[in-house]
C-alpha cells in the first residue's frame, strides 16, 4: 500500500544519488539514455526542478540547489529552461523507448526534454509521413543521435 516509487533495488542514498547525478546530465545534455525503470524515476525530480525555476523566488532556488549537482546546470536551469518552459504547463519531458541492452537484455530508454533543439530521434507524424506510410514508403529515417 502507499508504494509511490521504485526503490531501484538500491539503499535511500544509493537511489537520492542515482537521482540527483541522472537528473543533472538531463539538464546538461538535454537527452540521456539509461534504463526504462530509471528513466520513469527521473522524469518526476526532472519536471519538479524544472517548474521551481519557473517560480523563480529565493526559496525555490534553495531548494533546487540542494537537488541540482553543478553550478553550470544550476545556472541552466533557472536561466534557460526556465525561459524556455514559461508558457508550458507541465509535461517537460520525453520518454522514448529505444529497445534492448545487448549484454543483459535490459530495457532502455531515451529520457529527452521536449523543445530541446536536437535533431529528433524519430519522424515527425505529419499528413505527408502518415500518407508515405500508408503508401508503403519507407519513412525517413531519424537522425542519429
Amino acid at each position: 500500500h502507499g508504494v509511490k516509487y521504485s526503490n531501484l533495488n538500491r539503499t535511500t542514498a544509493h537511489r537520492r544519488a542515482l537521482l540527483r547525478n541522472l537528473t543533472a546530465q538531463l539538464i546538461q545534455h538535454e537527452r540521456i539514455t539509461t534504463t526504462f525503470a530509471k528513466a520513469k524515476q527521473v522524469q518526476r525530480p526532472v519536471e519538479k526542478m524544472i517548474t521551481l525555476a519557473k517560480k523563480g523566488e529565493n526559496s525555490h532556488r534553495n531548494v533546487a540547489k540542494s537537488w541540482i549537482m553543478g553550478e553550470e546546470n544550476f545556472e541552466k536551469l533557472f536561466s534557460k529552461l526556465s525561459v524556455r518552459y514559461a508558457d508550458r504547463p507541465g509535461g517537460y519531458t520525453r520518454l522514448l523507448k529505444a529497445g534492448l541492452r545487448m549484454h543483459d537484455k535490459a530495457p532502455m530508454a531515451v529520457l529527452e526534454l521536449v523543445d530541446n533543439g536536437l535533431p529528433p530521434l524519430r519522424p515527425a507524424l505529419t499528413k505527408e509521413t502518415i500518407a508515405e506510410l500508408a503508401k508503403g514508403v519507407k519513412a525517413p529515417a531519424p537522425a542519429s543521435a
